[in-house]
């Protein structure tokens, strides 16, 4: 559709171009709405857009004679995603207890802030027997993922905390499994690992240790520092460990996420680090809450590593084989994948495997995580 402005001293042609239907999340340029002859557009780069449906942009041009106009162009986002669901087959409650089915799911969606959690299903609190359920999770655009579950309401629940994981991974046995010329053996700490003799630690065979700088915002909206972070960068590097760090953060805003890389470049003036920044989210059991949805969240992710990014830093995501899979958008930023397991199926990318969180190592009180990082 050719347009051009009532005004008789403007020159300028625009053609909106067909389809403006995008699926939500994608990147949208200007550029890809409308074409100009004689003249230039104003607007470029990308389209900032929150919210599915509808959207009008504003789009200001200048024509060859320095006239300029602006012309409403509309959009439309579709979001034909389902929402993500996680939940256990059976669930066990005892019997005269209130229970509340959804809050013991981990959902979300990628476009849908706030999806509805529905249970299908007739089921008596009061009543021993097992109940058949269906467990469904619509977003605001139709979309739904379903999850037929069973509910067992008991006389008690079976305590089998006596059958305890006892495995430990004893660091040689490790270096023997997972060292090679292409990768190096280390680990993560933080202040629950207390005193950390990292002379010991070195001759033990650690090569690298990626070491908790702070996390925040906690419960009174402030940021705070690992009371071992200096000590553990600092001792570490002295011995020859090549050293990282991480954030473990609960950033849902991209102010918050601003915030902390300003305050891990500021707590880091004049400690060189060997190794990447990572990105450390993981209270997802209460994402359901936060009124965000995964876009929201990769954005957050990647304002924190863009702020270090553009500080020097090497950067990297971190997060566990589920929700780099479903969740994370793994393609413009290193990767350190959790997976506790000794030959992990994760089929993308990553820099870094945490392997193990019971590990044994030399200087260490207590279990520490083990990590394989692959090098180039």
């Amino acid at each position: 559709m050719l347009i051009t402005c009532g005004c008789s001293k403007n020159l300028a042609e625009l053609q909106i171009k067909d389809n403006l239907n995008f699926i939500y999340g994608e990147d949208i340029y200007y550029d890809e709405l409308i074409k100009i002859n004689n003249g230039t557009l104003l607007n470029t780069g990308k389209i900032n857009y929150t919210d599915v449906g509808y959207q009008e942009i504003n789009i200001d041009y200048i024509d060859i004679k320095k006239h300029k106009g602006s012309i409403k162009v509309n959009i439309n986002i579709i979001d034909n995603e389902p929402p993500l669901l996680s939940l256990s087959s059976n669930m066990y409650s005892i019997v005269n207890n209130d229970i509340d089915i959804c809050s013991n799911a981990f959902y979300g969606d990628n476009a849908d802030r706030n999806p509805k959690c529905i249970i299908e299903g007739v089921y008596d609190i009061d009543t021993i027997g097992i109940y058949d359920l269906i467990v469904k999770v619509i977003d605001n655009s139709g979309n739904e993922t379903t999850k037929n579950i069973k509910l067992h309401i008991v006389e008690e629940l079976n305590n089998n905390s006596n059958t305890t994981n006892n495995k430990v991974d004893k660091l040689d046995e490790m270096i023997m499994k997972y060292k090679t010329n292409r990768t190096m053996i280390g680990i993560d700490v933080s202040s629950y690992q207390g005193d950390i003799d990292w002379q010991t630690v070195k001759n033990s065979g650690v090569e690298f240790a990626i070491i908790r700088i702070g996390f925040g915002h906690n419960s009174e909206g402030k940021i705070v520092l690992d009371n071992k972070a200096l000590n553990n960068l600092n001792n570490a590097k002295e011995v020859g460990i090549k050293i990282g760090g991480y954030f473990y953060s609960y950033a849902t805003e991209l102010w918050e996420a601003r915030e902390q890389a300003d305050f891990i470049i500021e707590n880091l003036k004049g400690i060189n680090l060997d190794l990447p920044i990572a990105f450390d989210f993981e209270d997802w059991s209460n994402f359901k809450n936060y009124n965000i949805n995964f876009y929201d969240i990769n954005n957050v992710a990647k304002e924190f590593m863009n702020v270090l990014k553009a500080n020097g830093y090497e950067i990297m995501n971190y997060g566990s084989k589920y929700y780099l899979n479903n969740i994370w958008d793994t393609t413009n930023y290193k990767t350190w994948l959790a997976h506790y397991i000794y030959n992990t199926d994760y089929d993308k990318d990553y820099y870094i495997w945490q392997f193990s969180n019971t590990g044994e190592v030399p200087g260490i009180r207590g279990n520490v995580d083990l990590n394989v990082l692959y090098l180039d």
